[in-house]
């Protein structure tokens, strides 16, 4: 069925950009701690700021490349899909959602960085960043909500938000 393979390929599109983020600070931090170039970095006269900063400028290149490259494939694609598509993948291309995507890989990459240099180790780095983006991740959309509409979760309630709240 040619909706279910749209859904696919949205899936797709999402994910290929979110591992990128996931993976690029255990590459960038992780992985020069373990090969000793990142001790080799702080003897440079370079404040050690800028170093941190060209690696986070570069990763948001490197997120920024997948998102063009994953969105690129998914026109392809989908131009021959268009009038089959699914719910899931009209609700997921929806203007609202993809920009929630975005902020999403945005914020998975700056919990990356902070696990990253925290841990040192890109193992320990990722294991770490699953439940600091799920608390992460969870906090910012309470607070986007609470900004966007006065609304927010009440001692643990669970609010069943749409798309439509953020609008």
């Amino acid at each position: 069925d040619t909706g279910d393979s749209a859904s696919v390929y949205v899936s797709i599109w999402v994910l290929m950009p979110n591992l990128v983020a996931l993976g690029a600070p255990a590459l960038l931090v992780g992985g020069e701690e373990e090969s000793g170039t990142l001790s080799w970095l702080r003897t440079l006269p370079v404040s050690w700021q800028k170093v941190a900063d060209s690696k986070f400028l570069v990763a948001i290149g490197a997120v920024a490349i997948a998102w063009l490259a994953s969105s690129l494939c998914l026109v392809l694609v989908m131009a021959g899909l268009v009038s089959q598509t699914t719910g899931y993948a009209d609700s997921m291309l929806s203007t609202n959602s993809v920009c929630f995507i975005v902020l999403f890989s945005l914020l998975l990459l700056l919990c990356g960085f902070i696990t990253a240099y925290l841990f040192r180790s890109p193992v320990a780095g990722l294991i770490a960043v699953v439940p600091l983006i799920v608390v992460a991740s969870n906090l910012s959309t309470d607070v986007g909500r609470w900004i966007l509409t006065g609304d927010f979760r009440y001692k643990g309630e669970i609010l069943a938000a749409s798309l439509a709240d953020y609008v």
